[in-house]
């Protein structure tokens, strides 16, 4: 069994699967080109939480280095490693794995890293994937693209390998569809038709499938050079400012985290904007408020409980505070998820975790039972609990 300490430093897995149950599916979209020995691909990023972050972890030994990108919770939501490799996932409504019995336990976030820092193509993934249980990818696909163009989709039990010159995927499961004519996802029929009467592969034409495919929630798109190891990043739909990484010169500078907002100072997101100002009352409401302040606070609870964005700012917000080691505040956003969101089980495994890693283990053991007792299927709840009773001694 890992350490206490290793165990700590884990982030909730069901802070991805909660989030989608909450907020509805995401609209994401990803293409791929391979032409002529080179590989180009395209992703946008659809969702509510405008707060978005780019990152570099390098690597060491015979382990890879790798970019992410997601939001601040430093949940990686796609990237791409030394070896040219990149991954996305995409929402969708649960399927449960039934391939799960013999298969060895591992945390999402885990995985993801292994992946990214032990495999190069698309068969080491597959190879590497089939060992463990992932059960935690019941609610999403899971697409993965190596420098060759060949291409690894993991949806459910299923796992297809394939090596098309384009490819294009979006929010619904292609491995159940048995007719092209039954696709009715409007921004999958807009890239293959595009895709169909004139197929390039550079970033430039990249960018405007991109363009033609984005929503109102794409916060930000990458288009990936696999064979240049390139970045090229967009903010909020406007495809005309791009920010270019390299990855390798980048992560020669060090482990570090960008804000994305940042990058695009002229780029105007009233989203954005508006986060910001939550966040700020969130900080109040946290912090500052007294027992004087009972009234304004029912009413300004009470706001909060309309807004269909709240919980996945709070959980995110909260996060952002562990990862920067502030876990009082952590403790103090989670604490106030649970006052918002009593009947919801988000709050109490969440705030679980901090206390975890404040090693205040029976607070920790207290909010954890009570997140498997409104949620049952909290399996990674249960293995902490299980932790929990062993540093405890119960």
């Amino acid at each position: 069994m890992r350490s206490s300490v290793q165990f700590l430093k884990i982030t909730a897995t069901l802070a991805v699967a909660f989030v989608i149950l909450q907020t509805g599916l995401n609209a994401c979209s990803m293409v791929k080109i391979t032409l002529n020995g080179k590989t180009i691909i395209g992703n946008n990023e659809d969702f509510s939480n405008p707060d978005t972050r780019i990152w570099f972890e390098q690597g060491s030994g015979n382990k890879y280095g790798a970019v992410y990108v997601g939001y601040n919770n430093l949940f990686p939501e796609g990237g791409i490693n030394e070896a040219g490799l990149v991954f996305d996932a995409f929402g969708m409504t649960n399927k449960p794995l039934k391939d799960t019995t013999g298969k060895l336990p591992i945390f999402e976030l885990d995985l993801k890293r292994k992946i990214m820092q032990e495999c190069s193509t698309v068969e080491e993934v597959n190879e590497l994937i089939s060992k463990y249980n992932l059960y935690f990818w019941s609610h999403s696909v899971w697409v993965f693209i190596d420098k060759a163009g060949r291409y690894l989709v993991v949806d459910g039990d299923s796992r297809t390998i394939g090596n098309n010159v384009y490819f294009v995927q979006t929010n619904f499961r292609q491995s159940e569809i048995n007719d092209e004519k039954d696709i009715t996802c409007e921004r999958y029929l807009k890239a293959m038709s595009l895709l169909k009467s004139r197929c390039e592969v550079s970033t430039d034409y990249c960018k405007t499938l991109m363009d033609t495919v984005h929503t109102e929630r794409t916060l930000y798109t990458t288009v990936y050079d696999l064979n240049a190891g390139t970045i090229e990043l967009c903010y909020f739909h406007d495809y005309s400012k791009v920010v270019k990484f390299n990855i390798n010169e980048e992560l020669k500078k060090g482990n570090r985290v960008l804000s994305i907002p940042e990058l695009f100072p002229e780029v105007t997101n009233p989203a954005h904007t508006g986060m910001i100002r939550f966040k700020s009352r969130l900080d109040s409401l946290a912090f500052h408020f007294t027992a004087s302040d009972s009234s304004q606070r029912v009413t300004i609870i009470n706001d909060l409980k309309k807004r269909d964005y709240t919980i996945h700012i709070m959980e995110n917000y909260g996060y952002e505070y562990l990862h920067l080691g502030e876990i009082q505040k952590a403790i103090g956003i989670f604490n106030l998820v649970i006052e918002v969101y009593p009947e919801m089980p988000h709050g109490y495994h969440f705030l679980g975790e901090a206390y975890m890693e404040n090693k205040q283990y029976k607070l920790a053991l207290t909010n954890y039972m009570r997140s498997v007792e409104l949620y049952p299927n909290d399996i990674d709840g249960k293995q902490r609990i299980k932790v929990l009773k062993e540093l405890l001694k119960i």
